[in-house]
């Protein structure tokens, strides 16, 4: 079978890709899919076939470790964890509409991806609402969903959840929650735009679901109850503060609310401590959130050193202040940038 072969976008317009989800009644057939081209300016269209779209907000996941799906008729590589996100979100009846990074832009066009990375805060606003998908069922996940949930429910005592933490009989139920939050997910860079510039969020864990609100009360328990939740979480992992993550993310959605934008020095230096495979991410995944006072064109031709360097001088003059250049006093630094730029590598 032939590998799927792209079709140019129009570069001068607001043309995506969106991926369509053909359904079926069988969980395990294969993954059937089309790419639509559509401009995100004219969505209303009579000749645009679906009325909404969602956009996946995930992991890439191990890149060596990959399935075939088919686009088109054609063979696609992607890996397992998005694989396991499309079978677990095609519906059975009726095709769902979905934005994918990882399908939708050309990975191997090095011009597209540049045009389309820079839409990414468009399409994300654009969505009717964005899914998060933290993985398949593991680690206690089905359960860990559960008590997240249940702890925001209107039938539960909140004297007894703070019961149920000190509880060592409980603490194997607990550890799952800390597993949860312990995914990589919440560690990523881009999962910050994608986010904050959500009409509308849902988690996604396995078969199990709950809205945005539900999982931040949840997270906002957690740090009330840090001294308690901390010793159980720590058994696990190095990580144990992804619910901080959590709220992390809905100051972020706040400020989008509020101002419709966060200054540049202050998502640069959120993302410094989050994770990415390549590093120019930390500050290309932030520009998704700032005003359009902040001008920095998307280009992954250039290196790190000039990308953190670009920056740093936009945030400087977008803000007129220094406050920027205080960041620059961490152990470890690279010596190859200039002494005022930030290393939001380390």
């Amino acid at each position: 079978m032939t590998s799927y072969k792209y079709q140019p976008l129009n570069p001068d317009s607001h043309e995506i890709r969106m991926l369509e989800i053909h359904p079926t009644w069988r969980t395990f057939s294969a993954i059937k899919c089309s790419l639509i081209t559509v401009n995100l300016d004219n969505l209303e269209d009579d000749s645009v076939p679906f009325g909404f779209y969602e956009a996946l907000s995930y992991t890439w996941g191990d890149t060596t470790r990959k399935v075939s799906i088919k686009v088109d008729g054609s063979q696609f590589e992607v890996t397992r964890d998005l694989a396991s996100a499309l079978r677990r979100l095609r519906a059975k009846q009726g095709s769902r509409y979905l934005w994918v990074d990882a399908i939708c832009i050309n990975q191997d066009d090095e011009h597209e991806r540049n045009i389309q990375v820079a839409l990414m805060g468009l399409i994300y606003r654009s969505a009717v609402q964005v899914l998060i998908w933290l993985g398949p069922e593991a680690d206690g996940s089905k359960g860990a969903m559960n008590l997240v949930n249940g702890i925001t429910s209107i039938n539960t005592d909140a004297n007894d959840v703070v019961a149920s933490l000190a509880k060592e009989a409980h603490h194997g139920k607990w550890q799952n929650v800390a597993r949860l939050f312990d995914r990589p997910y919440w560690r990523r860079v881009w999962v910050r735009q994608e986010i904050a510039l959500a009409k509308d969020v849902r988690v996604l864990c396995g078969d199990r679901m709950m809205d945005w609100d539900s999982l931040l009360e949840a997270a906002v328990f957690l740090t009330d109850n840090t001294a308690a939740f901390e010793p159980i979480a720590a058994e696990l992992s190095r990580y144990t503060s992804g619910y901080n993550g959590v709220i992390g993310m809905d100051i972020l959605r706040e400020m989008i609310l509020k101002d419709d934008k966060v200054p540049l020095e202050d998502i640069m230096l959120h993302l410094r401590q989050c994770e990415c495979t390549d590093q120019r991410d930390k500050v290309y995944g932030a520009l998704g959130l700032v005003g359009p006072e902040v001008n920095i064109p998307i280009d992954y031709g250039l290196n790190k050193v000039t990308i953190f360097t670009n920056a740093t001088i936009a945030a400087i003059t977008s803000t007129n202040s220094l406050n920027t250049i205080c960041a620059c006093q961490n152990l470890g630094r690279s010596l190859s940038l200039p002494s005022w730029v930030p290393d939001l590598e380390t």
